[in-house]
């Protein structure tokens, strides 16, 4: 979409949406009730249709030029006699008849019984039973001489048959006066209607419906409409509302723009001005990683460093496990020589089962066979301990690479020979229960601040006036950040704290109190620093302050 045809439909592009920080568009046509502006003179034109609906029963005529805002007026209006009237809107066109009036009059009041007997006999009804239905009729300049007529004339004739009419409320454009002097000789209803005129906005009631229209889409930075925007909108548009709202999002769309281009002129500037510091920092990035690479690597391939200390090489020894107590018996009765026989040396028992080391050990001479003779009778003489004992660490000495080859040579094959001898069975061992895991202990909580330098406490808020409002400025973890906010604060007002946990964790709120109303409170909010506007500060009612302190 280009920018004059969004101009054209009162559309702001995205970036200018959040750039200002609006919610939505600010000048649509189609607009919930919170964006109708009202003033004193704005609301006369209401009020009169309100009161002449009660004192008296004559047509009423709401006149203006196009684009005046006719129906936002009907809007305003139907809030004014909601749950006083029985309102029915009709939007007519030129090919309206009295028929699909009545149809729509049928549709809005539905009694039952309209389908049984006549137009005035279900209307006299309706005003017996102390209704007070009220025809409005938009864009009625749109319907024909005749049609006007046969309105009027039922009016008439309820009036004579019931004692009371209905209400009836004409908004049109000026033209319509020239269809009302057309039946006035034959109706003379037609000449006593009330005549109310609309009027274009002036210079400040321009520049006060843009303002409000810009803070309730979400404007809560400083206005961007200047006093030559405001003089500029006047002078095009004449002060017709429909007009203001394409000039105003064209005038705003244009300012937006040029602040969003101004910042990233500054941007890019910058990064002019300093692009060999950035280059620069980037390459010295990259040096000091390859350095760093290297010097890793060296280190890694780097085998000529010391030995570990002693402590560290006997912490990594492996610790030496005795044979079970099955085999301990069998190599004795293997040891044990027949009468008259030659004492002969056991077969070598397989290697202990050890765990892995660093270190390669160096096998030790093999036992004679008398030491052997006399190992085994020494174990027939003592008892086998219940449990096995743990040997004291041995220091491993340093071997070279072919040497530890050699060694695990010989070790492989005598554990093959083992492997092919038959072996005894192996005790079970007894199940070791696994001790229980202590909980984790509960991390201790930060103890909460009960006074901040220069800040009112909590306490201090309960005791002001629960109808009061606040602005909530910041709310930080830490409560130093909000002493030194305040320190560089400069308002009006009260400064004050309190502390509200969510999720687990603490916030600490600065809050500005007290103020009389919720606008005030607004007004205040945009005289704020930038800075801290972008932070998004808002309005809060002082008792919802006070309910979350009770509480905690």
């Amino acid at each position: 979409m280009s920018a004059e045809s969004r101009a054209a439909q009162a559309v702001l592009s995205i970036e200018t949406l959040v750039y200002y920080g609006l919610k939505q568009q600010p000048f649509a046509a189609e607009a919930p009730d919170a964006f109708i502006y009202s003033d004193a003179a704005l609301d006369m034109a209401v009020n009169a249709t309100a009161n002449y609906l009660d004192n008296n029963e004559h047509g009423i005529v709401v006149k203006g030029e196009p684009g005046i805002g006719k129906s936002t007026q009907i809007r305003r209006l139907l809030q004014r006699l909601r749950g006083r009237f029985n309102t029915c809107v009709l939007a007519a066109t030129v090919t309206t008849t009295l028929a699909e009036i009545e149809h729509r009059m049928v549709e809005c009041w539905h009694p039952q019984e309209a389908a049984s007997q006549t137009e005035e006999g279900w209307l006299c009804n309706l005003l017996t039973r102390g209704l007070r239905p009220v025809l409005v009729i938009d864009d009625a300049h749109q319907l024909s001489a005749d049609v006007l007529e046969e309105l009027f004339r039922m009016q008439r004739q309820i009036r004579e048959r019931c004692g009371r009419a209905f209400g009836l409320v004409l908004f049109g454009e000026s033209s319509i006066e020239h269809q009302l002097s057309a039946i006035e000789a034959d109706v003379p209803e037609a000449a006593g209607c009330h005549s109310i005129l609309l009027r274009p906005l002036t210079r400040e009631q321009i520049a006060a419906y843009i303002d409000h229209r810009l803070r309730t889409a979400g404007l809560f930075m400083d206005n961007p409409f200047t006093d030559q925007d405001i003089a500029q909108i006047h002078e095009d548009t004449q002060g017709i509302p429909a007009a203001i709202n394409p000039a105003a999002t064209r005038i705003l769309e244009a300012h937006g723009q040029a602040e969003i281009q101004r910042e990233r002129a500054g941007q890019q500037g910058w990064l002019k001005q300093h692009r060999m510091a950035v280059i620069l920092g980037a390459l010295t990035l990259l040096l000091t990683a390859g350095l760093l690479w290297l010097l890793q690597g060296y280190i890694e391939e780097d085998s000529g460093l010391p030995p570990p200390p002693a402590e560290t090489r006997r912490a990594h020894q492996p610790l030496e496990v005795p044979p079970p107590p099955s085999l301990a018996r069998a190599s004795e009765e293997t040891v044990k020589p027949a009468p008259g026989q030659t004492p002969q040396a056991p077969a070598a028992a397989s290697p202990a089962p050890t765990l892995p080391t660093q270190a390669t050990e160096r096998p030790s001479a093999p036992a004679s066979p008398a030491d052997r003779t006399r190992a085994g009778q020494a174990e027939t003489a003592a008892p086998l301990p219940e449990t096995r004992p743990e040997p004291a660490p041995v220091q491993t000495p340093r071997v070279s690479a072919r040497k530890t080859r050699e060694a695990a040579t010989g070790a492989a094959g005598e554990q093959r020979a083992d492997r092919d001898a038959p072996s005894a069975p192996k005790p079970k061992q007894p199940a070791v229960p696994t001790p229980p895991v202590p909980d984790k202990p509960p991390a201790a909580r930060r103890p909460l601040v009960r006074s901040i330098a220069g800040l009112k406490p909590p306490a201090w808020l309960l005791q002001q006036d629960p109808k009061a409002f606040a602005i909530q400025l910041v709310a930080v973890s830490e409560p130093a950040g909000l002493a030194r906010i305040a320190r560089e604060l400069r308002i009006d007002r009260t400064l004050a704290w309190y502390h509200r946990t969510r999720n687990g964790s603490t916030l600490y709120v600065l809050v500005a109190t007290p103020y009389a109303s919720r606008s005030e409170a607004r007004q205040a909010i945009a005289r704020l620093p930038a800075s801290l506007r972008r932070s998004g500060p808002w309005v809060r009612p002082l008792k919802d302050i006070q309910d979350i302190i009770y509480a905690q």
